[in-house]
């Protein structure tokens, strides 16, 4: 992937600095979601880098991570912070993202899969379509499985958008996230053939035939980080990414659960699996 350009630029010169950042032409962007939150007014909408996700709340006041063990050194004022704001995980930028995609590639579908694991919310599906459709991306364009998505997590998203490839005939698919998710979402899909012993025997084909794809180079997949998309428009975002974010406690701390995760995945497990497969053998 290439470096976000640093440039002031008019709209067209965004589209363009999109499409230097893009492999070829997708046929879908594939939104991998981020939390939700209640609005007083709006009801349910997609989180953002400003509000931690009340899982990670409950973890923190329940002394579930472990700072120390996490090899993270912070003052009590920014402990205190992190407790009563959470992680910060984003959200709504992979919906703003998208819709620049879009801009740069009308011909593409914007795609969303998630929903929430409890049943009392609307789907992160919902969410993210309607967030799609109030940014002037056509409804046509948007391939939203409404409240009847199934993915609640990445490993399963990845299922859900292996099934459209297999729907739609698509060669080239990029994955839009926030940048702290890539390393491990990454590793994640090099492994996802280890994630799926549990599944039907229709969906494990349909897994085979995907992992096949893309090691045939039959299929592009290539991960797109909403600081970069968002940085190449706007050197407002662009600030806040590397001047506000990079220093705020909660992503600091989000960013060690990362790490520590992935060393979890190089040392061959995850999730109570045991990894052994590989998609890109030069890759975690």
């Amino acid at each position: 992937m290439k470096e976000a350009p640093s440039f002031q630029h008019s709209t067209e010169r965004g589209k363009e600095a999109l499409r230097d950042l893009v492999e070829g032409a997708p046929d879908a962007f594939c939104i991998l979601a981020g939390p939700s939150r209640s609005h007083e007014e709006r009801g349910y909408v997609a989180s953002s880098f400003a509000i931690g996700d009340e899982n990670s709340r409950k973890a923190i006041a329940e002394g579930r991570i472990d700072f120390e063990k996490l090899g993270l050194h912070l003052t009590p004022e920014e402990i205190e912070q992190v407790k009563e704001r959470g992680v910060p995980a984003g959200g709504n930028d992979r919906i703003i993202a998208a819709a620049k995609l879009y801009s740069a590639f009308p011909e593409a579908m914007l795609a969303t899969v998630t929903r929430p694991r409890s049943d009392d919310e609307p789907t992160y599906a919902t969410i993210i379509e309607e967030g799609l459709l109030k940014r002037g991306v056509p409804e046509e364009n948007i391939l939203s499985e409404g409240e009847e998505a199934a993915a609640v997590d990445t490993i399963t998203e990845f299922k859900e958008y292996a099934e459209l490839w297999k729907e739609n005939g698509w060669t080239n698919m990029a994955f839009v996230l926030s940048q702290w998710h890539v390393p491990r979402a990454t590793a994640l899909l090099n492994h996802i053939e280890d994630f799926s012993d549990s599944d039907s025997t229709e969906q494990q084909e349909v897994l085979a035939e995907f992992i096949d794809a893309i090691k045939k180079g039959e299929l592009t997949v290539q991960f797109l980080d909403t600081t970069s998309v968002l940085s190449a428009v706007s050197s407002k975002f662009k600030h806040f990414f590397e001047e506000e974010l990079a220093h705020d406690a909660g992503m600091r701390l989000r960013e060690a659960m990362e790490a520590s995760a992935m060393e979890q995945i190089e040392a061959g497990t995850y999730g109570g699996k045991i990894l052994t497969h590989k998609i890109w053998e030069d890759k975690i």
